[in-house]
This record gives C-alpha cells, structure tokens and sequence, in this order.
C-alpha cells in the first residue's frame, strides 16, 4: 500500500516537472500567466511589469521571448 502511495506521488511530481521554461529552457517550470516559465524568468517578467522602466526595443526582429511572454500574458 505504501509503496503505491509512493509511486502515485512520484508519477504526479514527474509529470508536474517534465515542462521546461518557454524562455531559458530550465525545468521545472510552471504555466505562469497563459505561458510555461520557471522561477527565475516568472521574478525577472513580474520585475518588468511593475517597474516604471521600458525594457529596449527587440533587436531580432520581433523573435525576443520577452515579446513572446508578454503577448500570451
């Protein structure tokens, strides 16, 4: 019985972790705000959301990933 419980509990963190960060690619990552991020990109956009500054114009093209977070936000 225990042993099923554990297991049980193993497949569902597995699983819960599997994402990896839309952004930098790390895992484990979550879905933040319509999107999959991880810890570090979700502080970083949440930081840019609420400060005063403009982060700089995207250099490539349209293709930056902060443009990319944003829009599913």
């Amino acid at each position: 019985m225990a042993d099923e419980t554990s297991q049980a509990k193993d497949s569902t963190s597995t699983s819960k972790h599997a994402k990896k960060c839309l952004i930098c690619g790390a895992t484990p990552a979550y879905n933040v705000y319509g999107s999959v991020a991880c810890g570090s990109c979700k502080n970083f956009f949440m930081r840019v959301a609420t400060s005063d500054r403009e982060l700089p114009p995207c250099q490539s093209s349209g293709q930056c990933v902060e443009e990319n977070f944003l829009a599913k936000g």
